[in-house]
């Protein structure tokens, strides 16, 4: 009798969340929503898709966040700043030299 009971009670507690997580979100949240996308919208459309790396973080070519995602020591990524020298850095050149979509 206590295996119906758990397994009648282990059913109903699933039946309910399973009801819970179908439900809408509240309105004040999709008006919240509905706002961003309309003013966003622009954005969405334009399709901006270039973004350059350009930092000390470079240098080791492991992403914007080597320092953090392999827990380097200031003194550690030092190196990296110390390297890191754009003096030939010219914006638009290397707008010049970009691809644009076909």
């Amino acid at each position: 009798m206590k295996k119906i009971i758990y397994a009648s009670l282990a059913l109903n507690i699933t039946y309910s969340l399973a009801i819970r997580a179908q439900e809408l979100p509240p309105k004040d949240y999709m008006d919240h929503y509905n706002k961003t996308m309309q003013r966003t919208e622009w954005w969405r459309e334009a399709r901006f898709g270039m973004f350059i790396h350009f930092g000390a973080y470079a240098v080791p070519g492991r992403g914007e966040w080597v320092k953090s995602n392999e827990r380097l020591t200031t003194e550690q990524y030092q190196k990296y700043i110390d390297v890191f020298n754009p003096y030939d850095f010219d914006a638009r050149e290397w707008q010049k030299q970009r691809k644009l979509p076909e």
